[in-house]
């Protein structure tokens, strides 16, 4: 994640953004919904 934050932070270009935008959507929303869900069990 760290690394995608580093690669789209100060890019102009397209080609990188959609494919931190395809990773945001295809691999850290699910895990983050999932460390949500678990965190609620938890309050």
């Amino acid at each position: 994640m760290i690394e995608s934050r580093n690669n789209s932070v100060h890019t102009y270009q397209e080609s990188i953004l959609e494919e931190e935008y395809e990773k945001i959507i295809k691999q850290y929303l699910p895990e983050l919904i999932s460390f949500e869900r678990k965190m609620k069990t938890y309050f």
